[in-house]
């Protein structure tokens, strides 16, 4: 079983601005405090794997005076791969669970996706 993660916190404020002094310490927009990812890969036999993890986005401010916040969330993917001989097959799902989330107040996030990738490597 193999694992991947990551976390990180993020203190993204405004240090000095000549133009507008009453955005020194208001967080930068779009960018989220706390984020982090887990994904938990199982590999079976050297043939197979399955994965699924998770991927978490903390709220953010969507402007500078820090008035609108944007909801954080939650991404569920999974994915499984097989390979024979020189042939690979994928298949991997985002959003699970075909969540509505926005990345940006701008940019929504992906709806629910299926991309199913094959290969052949040449020796």
């Amino acid at each position: 079983m193999v694992r991947t993660r990551g976390v990180s916190h993020i203190e993204s404020t405004v240090r000095q601005d000549v133009t507008v002094p009453t955005n020194v310490g208001q967080y930068l927009p779009n960018t989220a405090r706390d984020t982090g990812n887990l994904f938990v890969r199982y590999v079976p036999d050297r043939a197979l794997y399955v994965e699924a993890g998770v991927t978490h986005v903390g709220d953010q401010w969507t402007n500078l005076p820090n008035t609108v916040l944007l909801k954080g969330y939650d991404r569920f993917d999974a994915a499984a791969g097989y390979t024979l001989g020189n042939v690979s097959l994928t298949i991997a799902v985002s959003n699970l669970a075909d969540r509505i989330y926005w990345r940006s107040l701008a940019m929504p996030g992906t709806p629910r996706n299926v991309l199913l990738r094959a290969s052949y490597q040449f020796r």
